[in-house]
This record gives C-alpha cells, sequence and structure tokens, in this order.
C-alpha cells in the first residue's frame, strides 16, 4: 500500500511490515516543508566571477562558462570539481538551493565541508534530477558556516551537465506539532472495508486501519496537522477537528471528503480515498489536498 498527498515539493518516508502470512505492507508518505526565508549567498555560474571559482578535479574537462551557466564535460565514470570556499553564518540551518540541467537523469551531489575536514558522504547531499530539463530542486541541508568548501558531482552517467545556480537560504525551524495518538480499533467487517487477498482496510474521519486475517497490524491517523505560513512568518494552525465530514465506504472504496476554514478564511478541502491495490493483498490511499489561496504549507 502507498499514499501519496498532493502537497508542495514533497519529500519521502517509508516504513514497511509484513504479517505471519508473508503479506508486505509497504506504506509511503510524501511530507513537505515549505517555508519563507532569506537567501544568504548566491552562486550564479552564468557571471564570470562566479565561473571561474569552479576547477575541474577529476573526470571533468575543460570548464566553460556560457550565457546560461557553466558548461561540465564529464569524461568519466566519477566526475566532480572543486567549487569556492565560502562564508555562511554559523548555527543557522539551510535550505540549498540547486539548478542543473544534465543530458542523463541520475543524481547530481553537493559536497561541503569546514576547515580540517574533508568531503564525506554525511556532509553532502544527494538530488535527483531528469535530463534535458533544468532541475531547479530545494534541499534542507544542516547549518555550516565560515570558511566553507564546495563540490558538485555531476550524474556519473552523464556526457555533460550544465550548472547554473546555487544558493544558500536560512531555513525556518517551527516546533513539531503535538501529534495526538489515535485509538486503536479493527477495520470494519462486511461490505465496508475494502479486501485485497488477506488484508482488509477501513478508512473513516479518524484514520485508516489494516486487518491481516481478522487480526489488527496497523493504523494510520487521520489527517495530519495543516499548518501555514504567511507573509509575516506568523503561523497558522487548520482546526482538522471541526468541519463537515463525508464518509462513502463500499467494498470496492473508501472515500472521505473533509473541509475546514480557518482563522483567516481559507477553505481547505481534503479528499482521501482507499482502494484495492494494483496486486493481491495490496492496498492504495491517495491524499488530495486543496485550498482556495495560495498557501506555504509547513
Amino acid at each position: 500500500m502507498h499514499t501519496t498527498t498532493n502537497r508542495k515539493q514533497p519529500g519521502t518516508t517509508e516504513a514497511r511490515a509484513s504479517s505471519r502470512v508473508a503479506t508486505a505492507i509497504a506504506i509511503l508518505l510524501l511530507l513537505s516543508s515549505v517555508a519563507r526565508g532569506q537567501i544568504l549567498l548566491e552562486l550564479d555560474l552564468s557571471e564570470p566571477d562566479q565561473a571561474k571559482r569552479w576547477r575541474p578535479t577529476h573526470d571533468v574537462g575543460e570548464l566553460e562558462r556560457r550565457f546560461d551557466g557553466l558548461h561540465v564535460p564529464v569524461t568519466g565514470p566519477d566526475p566532480y570539481l572543486r567549487g569556492p570556499v565560502v562564508d555562511l553564518p554559523g548555527g543557522i540551518p539551510l535550505w540549498l538551493h540547486l539548478e542543473v540541467e544534465p543530458d542523463r537523469s541520475g543524481s547530481v551531489q553537493i559536497f561541503w565541508w569546514g576547515v580540517g575536514q574533508h568531503p564525506t558522504e554525511e556532509r553532502s547531499v544527494r538530488v535527483p534530477v531528469r535530463r534535458g530539463e533544468v532541475n531547479r530542486r530545494r534541499v534542507s541541508i544542516p547549518a555550516l558556516g565560515e570558511g566553507t568548501a564546495l563540490r558538485f558531482d555531476p550524474p556519473s552517467t552523464a556526457k555533460a551537465c550544465r550548472l547554473k545556480r546555487i544558493a544558500f537560504e536560512r531555513r525556518l525551524v517551527h516546533p513539531e506539532p503535538e501529534w495526538e495518538v489515535p485509538a486503536l480499533r479493527p477495520a470494519r467487517s462486511g461490505d465496508q472495508a475494502v479486501v485485497s487477498g488477506a488484508i482488509a482496510g477501513s478508512l473513516d474521519r479518524a484514520g485508516l486501519s489494516l486487518e491481516v486475517e481478522e487480526q489488527l497490524i496497523a493504523v494510520l491517523a487521520g489527517p495530519l496537522p495543516i499548518v501555514w505560513m504567511d507573509d509575516d512568518e506568523t503561523l497558522h494552525e487548520v482546526d482538522t477537528k471541526a468541519g463537515r465530514t463525508i464518509v462513502r465506504n463500499r467494498a470496492d472504496a473508501n472515500v472521505v471528503d473533509q473541509d475546514w476554514r480557518d482563522d483567516r478564511g481559507t477553505a481547505w478541502h481534503l479528499r482521501r480515498i482507499l482502494t484495492a491495490g494494483p496486486i493481491a493483498g495490496s492496498l492504495a490511499l491517495s491524499w488530495e489536498l486543496t485550498a482556495n489561496q495560495d498557501r506555504e504549507l509547513l
């Protein structure tokens, strides 16, 4: 079983559970954290002063600055180039912005390290990219500081890659919401549960419960807290316990529609649908969250 949500810029977390009858369930939650911050440092590789600060180091040919970025020819299976040493304010969590255009899909990697340190996997982040298009990515990284060295690794399968922009943005960190512990309850019996092989799933306002051979194995809580931030960086939480809920449960699908209004009058709608999965013994849970105004979600 997998779950998806339409919130911005998703990140992923995966959990797996298996029953004694060897039925495996994979739960995939795509979450996002979108917040406005301050750009602390920007490297525009179309600018001559920025482009000349990068040096080919390994399996990379001669670099060429162009109007749309730094052209990086890849000559071997382990390409990377050294960048400048930059100064960033310490103790501030960061967003890393990256704009890159490779000729092959894969992943790029950014390394950072301080004085007396070396590039390691722990001091890096990998970012998936698609070929033939400008990939604009934003990923969270820890606080850095003064004297931070940079390294860029293009996709190892690429023949060429264009590095356009690297920027560092202040990342706002907010307290984690207080998560309500869901009450354990069995899946509904009869035609109100969605059954696939040995698995029975039940979806309602409170959340989702799963049974295997009539034994409760997992509970997924109902709508997670919805928090958004306004232009003044004030947080607003949607009261998901209030509002209207419509539950339509059939043997082939459980559908839950919920509507709320927040303290600024924004209308929110959440639809969750539980159906049998594409293979026997699997379930599919989809989430769609919409609002009638532009909102930046946390």
